[in-house]
C-alpha cells in the first residue's frame, strides 16, 4: 500500500537537498561530463526528479526511528498559534502562497516572451531557399527557419510549435548544417518541454534554492546530447567545423526574456560550458560500460530510498495492563473505506487511513 504522509514529503525534500547538488557536483567534474554515456545521466536525474516529487510511503518498509529532530518537527507541527490557528495550516497557506507568486511570475515572464517572440516573427526574413535541402535533411521544415537582425544568439522557441531563429549574419554552409543539426535534436527531445516542466517544478518547491539545478542540469546535459547526436557520423575536420561554428555564435546573450522557454546552439550561462561543450566534441569520447552500472545503481538507490522511512519516535512510557500491538495480536479491518483497528475479536479504535503507514499500524494485515 502507498500514502502520502508529512513524512514523506519531508524526506523525499532532504532526499532532494542531498542529491541534487551532489548529482550537479558530478557532472560539473571533467571526467564524468567528457565521457560517453549522457543519456545514462539524463536518466539518474530524472530518477533524483520523481524521488522528489512523488513523496510516497510504502506499507511494508523499514522505519528509522528519530528522536530528536523529527520528533522536534512533529511537535511543532501539532502545536497551534494562540491555539486557534494550527502550524500545519500556517505552513501550507505560506507554500501555496509561494508557489502561486513563483506561477504569477513565470506566466507574466511567458507572455513577455511570447509578446516578444512574435515581434521577432513579423521583423524577420524568410530562411535562404539555397539551404532548403540541409534543413530538410536535418529534419527541419525550412519554413519555421527565420533570420532576425534583433537576437543575437541561435535559439529554438515553442514546446509544441516550433520555430528556428537565427541571428542575420553570414553562415557557411557548414555553419548552417552544424546548427540546423543540433536544434533538430533538442526539437526531436522536446527540450523546452521538458525544461517548462522542470521549472513548474521548481515553482513548488521555490522556498528550496538548490531545486533550480534541475534546470540547469538538465539545459546542460541536454546540450551535450544534442552535440554527441549533431556529430556522431562526423569525421575530425567536421568535428573541427563544429566547433568553430561554436566559437562562431558563443555571442554574448543581451537580453534574458527566453529563460526556460527556449533552446539554443550556443545557450550557456558560463563560458566554461562552452569550452567544456567544445573539450567533449572533440575528444571522441566513445560510450561506456560504466555508465550502464550508473544507471543501474540509480535505479537500486531509486528504489531502496521508498523502503526506508524516517519517522519520529517517542520513548515509550509503560502502562498498567497495556496490550502491546503486533501484527500477531492485532489487525486492522477495511469497513466502507473506513479503517477499525483489532485486537483479537475487539475492536479497539478508528484509525485514519493517513495513520496506516505510521507505528503501531504499520505492518498489520488490512482485512475487507
Amino acid at each position: 500500500m502507498r500514502y502520502i504522509s508529512w513524512w514523506s514529503i519531508l524526506n523525499a525534500i532532504l532526499l532532494g537537498t542531498i542529491l541534487v547538488p551532489a548529482f550537479h557536483v558530478m557532472i560539473c567534474k571533467k571526467k564524468c561530463s567528457f565521457k560517453g554515456g549522457i543519456l545514462s545521466y539524463v536518466i539518474l536525474l530524472m530518477l533524483i526528479f520523481f524521488r522528489v516529487f512523488i513523496p510516497v510511503d510504502i506499507g511494508p518498509a523499514m522505519v528509522i526511528p528519530s528522536k530528536r529532530i523529527y520528533t522536534v518537527i512533529n511537535n511543532a507541527l501539532n502545536s497551534s498559534i494562540c491555539s486557534r490557528i494550527s502550524i500545519v495550516a500556517v505552513i501550507i497557506a505560506i507554500w501555496m502562497g509561494g508557489v502561486l507568486i513563483s506561477c504569477l511570475k513565470w506566466i507574466r515572464q511567458v507572455r513577455i516572451t511570447r509578446v516578444n517572440i512574435r515581434l521577432i516573427k513579423g521583423m524577420a526574413s524568410r530562411f535562404p531557399e539555397k539551404y532548403r535541402d540541409i534543413a530538410l535533411s536535418a529534419g527541419i521544415v525550412p519554413e519555421r527557419i527565420l533570420f532576425s537582425e534583433h537576437i543575437d544568439e541561435v535559439v529554438t522557441v515553442g514546446a509544441f510549435d516550433y520555430y528556428v531563429l537565427l541571428p542575420a549574419m553570414d553562415y557557411s554552409e557548414n555553419d548552417i548544417c552544424n546548427i540546423l543539426r543540433h536544434e533538430s535534436e533538442h526539437i526531436h527531445h522536446k527540450d523546452i518541454l521538458i525544461k517548462m516542466v522542470l521549472h513548474i517544478a521548481s515553482c513548488l518547491l521555490w522556498w528550496n534554492p538548490l531545486i533550480v539545478l534541475f534546470e540547469y542540469d538538465y539545459s546542460m546535459l541536454s546540450e551535450y546530447r544534442c552535440d554527441d547526436n549533431a556529430v556522431k557520423n562526423y569525421s575530425d575536420s567536421e568535428k573541427i567545423s563544429y566547433v568553430e561554428t561554436l566559437k562562431k555564435m558563443a555571442v554574448i546573450k543581451n537580453s534574458a526574456f527566453y529563460e526556460c522557454n527556449a533552446a539554443g546552439f550556443a545557450i550557456a550561462s558560463k563560458k566554461t560550458t562552452l569550452v567544456s561543450r567544445a573539450d567533449r566534441v572533440l575528444s571522441n569520447s566513445e560510450y561506456s560500460s560504466k555508465s550502464e552500472l550508473l544507471v543501474m545503481a540509480g535505479m537500486v538507490m531509486f528504489l531502496f530510498s521508498y523502503a526506508v522511512q524516517v519517522q519520529p519516535s517517542y520513548d515509550v512510557v509503560p502502562v498498567d495492563n497495556e496490550i502491546e500491538i503486533t501484527p500477531d495480536n492485532a489487525y486492522i479491518r477495511n469497513i466502507d473505506n473506513e479503517y477499525i483497528l483489532y485486537i483479537g475479536d475487539d475492536p479497539i479504535e478508528d484509525v485514519e487511513e493517513n495513520k496506516l503507514s505510521d507505528k503501531p499500524y504499520i505492518g498489520l494485515e488490512i482485512r475487507k
